[in-house]
């Protein structure tokens, strides 16, 4: 085998690697971002969270509520308001969870989905430029060695092609089920 096929095979090993650490670290991201997310979500004396977020809002318009006439007093105006405003669908507490928890998973799922785009893009660059440095420079009558690499290098751009596909079709199943 030639040094140049050698060298490839070398530098194929060395891209493989870079791959593995590149979804060792989007899992790593992932990991905090979904950590994050249940603090967020899940606990009320946390800066960020959506719970005390949405509980202050109905908070507001419950201390706000005034009786209308003198036959209701001004505890049970507020704690109607509150019960109204705690079971609404749309504007509960529990759906400002819902809704602020979609808008952060869109947002990292664009950025997590540009970022191994990015990078995945790079590393097959990199092997392109690879296989075509392993191309013989002078002609050579090895037209057997020519015609492999010609197929090495379509089959790395299926490759290509699949993986990137397989990423997109795993980052759909990952964030809406299967």
């Amino acid at each position: 085998m030639s040094p140049r096929a050698l060298g490839y095979i070398d530098r194929l090993e060395l891209t493989k690697n870079e791959v593995g650490i590149l979804f060792d670290k989007i899992v790593e991201i992932l990991k905090g971002f979904f950590t994050l997310q249940r603090t967020n979500s899940c606990e009320y004396n946390v800066e960020t969270s959506y719970l005390k977020e949405g509980m202050d809002k109905l908070y507001n318009s419950s201390n706000r509520a005034r009786p209308e006439t003198r036959s209701k007093t001004l505890h049970s105006v507020r704690c109607q308001v509150f019960r109204e405003g705690l079971c609404d669908a749309v504007r509960s507490p529990y759906m400002g969870i819902y809704t602020n928890l979609e808008m952060a998973c869109n947002s990292e799922k664009e950025r997590i989905n540009n970022l191994i785009t990015g990078d995945l893009r790079k590393v097959f660059a990199q092997l392109s430029a690879n296989l075509e440095n392993m191309r013989p420079t002078h002609n050579c009558h090895e037209s057997r060695t020519t015609a492999k690499m010609e197929d090495t290098l379509q089959q790395l751009k299926k490759l290509k092609e699949k993986n990137l596909s397989m990423h997109n079709d795993l980052l759909v199943e990952s964030w809406y089920g299967s």
